[in-house]
């Protein structure tokens, strides 16, 4: 074998290696893309699970679904104390949700 027959194994060698790390390397930032997405869910989770300072605004499901609940319960109050009569109480929420 000759030194430029040995050179030439040494160089397929080296590309070799570098193929490999560059294998290891793909598989390391997928590892590394699914940790972040992993964490972005969880900062968003936490996020939305944690508490905020609300407004009558805010269009956060859990808040929208408390104010039409309370809406709800004060329109039962109402209909149990036998005031306003159904109908007009009807109209009234209806004009509330406008």
């Amino acid at each position: 074998m000759t030194d430029n027959d040995k050179a030439l194994v040494e160089r397929l060698g080296a590309q070799k290696n570098n193929q490999l790390n560059a294998i290891e390397a793909a598989a390391r930032i997928e590892a590394q893309a699914a940790e972040i997405e992993r964490l972005e869910k969880e900062v968003e989770r936490r996020f939305y699970d944690g508490i905020h300072t609300c407004h009558d605004e805010c269009q956060r499901v859990p808040c929208r679904q408390r104010r039409e609940i309370e809406r709800l319960q004060d329109a039962l109050k109402r209909i149990a104390g036998g005031w306003p009569k159904p109908m007009q109480l009807a109209r009234e929420a209806l004009e509330q949700k406008k």
